[in-house]
């Protein structure tokens, strides 16, 4: 019994002092080294752990710029929202797939995140990147009611009547994303549109995360109205 609850111990994610387990996400989240997440951890001396990274494909000849999202342990932490800081790292690659040879990192930018847990679950828990748990980027001001209240109408899955077009939907996007929020999709980002609008970006079902809908809402009194639904692909 010793021995298989030992192995059983070992085949767990790595966890960090403090934090919840360590989670890898993204495209390039598994291909970083323990000497990568070790200088990830030292750039910044005064912050918290990371407990989580988002890990992004590198960027096209000839920069092959490999950039990362590393999320810091949280630093408040309520019933059904945690918010903390996210840290932007980059490293410059000697050549196109050579994820794992010794490369220095360097500090890009910063951002904050938050996550609204699913009813009823916890927040350090996160089985894969289609989870809805998964944190995500905020830009602008939301009190946590707030943040609730949007992604609990974006998981609800509102559908959208857009007003007539004679322009054709492109024909390589599925039609329901023009016609109903997907809110089983992962959310990327929130970011305030002025005092009554909030624009959302949904990561589908891709594992290269470079697409997915952006999703425009309005305030209509205490609750939402879905205002624009769009198809959205990075370059």
């Amino acid at each position: 019994m010793f021995t298989i609850a030992l192995l059983f111990l070992l085949s767990l994610p790595t966890a960090q002092s403090g934090t919840a387990l360590f989670v890898r996400l993204g495209p390039t989240g598994d291909r970083l080294t323990s000497d990568d997440v070790d200088q990830i951890g030292r750039l910044r001396p005064d912050a918290k752990p990371v407990w989580l990274v988002v890990g992004h494909p590198r960027t096209f000849i000839p920069s092959n710029s490999w950039y990362v999202e590393a999320y810091l342990a949280p630093d408040a932490s309520q019933t059904r929202v945690r918010r903390g800081q996210i840290v932007w790292v980059k490293a410059e690659l000697t050549s196109p797939e050579a994820y794992d040879s010794p490369k220095r990192w360097e500090f890009v930018s910063t951002a904050g995140y938050a996550q609204v847990s699913v009813e009823g679950g916890g927040t350090d828990a996160i089985t894969g990147p289609r989870d809805l748990n998964r944190p995500f980027k905020v830009v602008g001001t939301f009190d946590d009611d707030t943040l609730v209240s949007i992604v609990s109408f974006v998981r609800s899955s509102p559908s959208f009547s857009p007003p007539p077009s004679s322009r054709p939907e492109p024909p390589q996007v599925p039609t329901g994303i023009f016609r109903q929020v997907q809110g089983t999709w992962p959310i990327a980002a929130i970011i305030g549109q002025g005092e009554s609008g909030v624009e959302l970006s949904l990561l589908d079902s891709s594992p290269y995360e470079k697409s997915g809908q952006r999703v425009i809402l309005r305030r209509n009194g205490n609750s939402w109205v879905v205002a624009h639904l769009s198809a959205w692909i990075a370059d």
